[in-house]
């Protein structure tokens, strides 16, 4: 049994090329692990966390329930201070599809 081996063509490079590469790639790759840190590191934006601290204004109140616009969006709300339309309040806390609200105002009074 015979082997063949072919001769394979071998692609020189420049030292310098070399290293310009590897410093390019280096670079890169130290920039794309900059930018997860900063992605992982920011406040969520959506979903129960990124509803808390929001700033809101009572549009409503109905059967007892207080409706409110926060981002753009109508929510149900409880508080323990009277709020009438109009009035900023801050999100407290986040119950089921329910929000715990406190006016801005009070918001120090704890």
């Amino acid at each position: 049994m015979v082997f063949l081996i072919e001769e394979f063509q071998v692609f020189h490079v420049s030292k310098w090329i070399f290293y310009l590469i590897y410093v390019w790639l280096l670079a890169g790759s130290i920039a794309l692990a900059y930018a997860v840190l900063y992605v992982l590191q920011r406040k969520p934006t959506t979903g129960v966390e990124g509803l808390q601290d929001q700033i809101g204004t009572v549009i409503g109140l109905t059967d007892g329930r207080i409706q409110m616009q926060v981002r753009g969006e109508i929510w149900v709300a409880e508080s323990q201070e009277v709020l009438r339309p109009g009035d900023k309040v801050i999100v407290d806390a986040v119950d089921g599809l329910t929000l715990r609200v406190k006016s801005i105002e009070n918001r120090g009074e704890d």
